[in-house]
């Protein structure tokens, strides 16, 4: 690490340090005082250094705000541009894009494409895994920190995402980006569900073609299944699977879907490959 890298970690941790000040005087819920660490625990201190200590302690509180209830199952897609009284004026110049998901695969990568595909200037990027425990309503019960292999059977693994983007000014451009959001954190949530039944099928394909072989050639056959086997070996992403059916002669015939129903992003119907 160079001068200057400790000089900007320095700096950034004295702006979280300076944000917890403010929570102490102001008030709030216990946890805002780790959540100010846990959020930016992981964001480079040179992105951080632009901000000022109450616009580190908007941040964290609109975190705090995000993780205060959100039912099992469903995720959570706020984006907003914020605003403060007092010092620090780089928070005008950006928008809050904020969500809150069960921990899951492909999430962060998958959020920043879209966000670039939309436009977006990415300007931060915080996304702590955190611990909570809810209670049946999904309420927050408990806030345990960043996650952990020990945290117990009751806390759950959940995605804090909270990007910064030069700033959408229109509410329409805002409502398009959170819909875009929203349906590709619904592919990513059936993708992560579809994928041990997606396997699971795909053995099973495996294990028919060695009990009962199509009539084709054995070469072509054991070559086929060592093209599957390889991709179980972690090989390959498996986002969806659906079942089509070839009806009809070489001629004339066509793939129709069959009645298993699709897994993964292929559950949905209305999804067209």
């Amino acid at each position: 690490m160079t001068s200057t890298d400790s000089s900007r970690a320095g700096a950034a941790k004295r702006l979280v340090a300076a944000a917890r000040r403010q929570f102490v005087t102001a008030g709030g819920p216990e946890f805002l005082l780790p959540l100010a660490g846990d959020l930016f625990s992981r964001t480079p201190p040179e992105d951080l250094s632009v901000y000022t200590s109450a616009e580190i302690a908007l941040f964290t509180r609109s975190a705090a705000d995000l993780l205060a209830a959100r039912p099992a199952g469903r995720h959570l897609i706020r984006i907003e541009n914020p605003e403060i009284e007092g010092r620090g004026k780089r928070h005008r110049d950006i928008t809050l894009v904020e969500m809150l998901t069960d921990d899951m695969p492909f999430l962060l990568d998958s959020i920043i494409g879209e966000l670039e595909d939309f436009g977006c200037e990415i300007q931060l990027v915080a996304h702590p895994i955190v611990s909570v425990v809810r209670d049946a309503q999904g309420m927050l019960a408990d806030y345990r920190g960043l996650a952990s292999h020990g945290d117990g059977a009751t806390a759950t693994h959940e995605s804090l995402i909270q990007i910064h983007v030069t700033r959408l000014a229109g509410e329409e451009s805002r409502q398009a980006l959170t819909a875009r959001l929203d349906s590709l954190l619904n592919d990513i949530r059936r993708a992560t569900a579809g994928w041990p039944p997606i396997r699971a099928r795909l053995m099973a394909a495996i294990a028919a073609y060695r009990t009962n072989p199509p009539p084709i050639d054995r070469d072509d056959l054991t070559e086929a299944i060592a093209f599957l086997e390889w991709l179980l070996d972690d090989n390959f992403t498996f986002l969806g699977a659906r079942e089509y059916v070839f009806v009809g002669n070489g001629r004339t015939g066509e793939l129709k879907r069959g009645d298993a129903p699709g897994l993964g992003i292929l559950s949905d119907p209305a999804v067209h490959v």
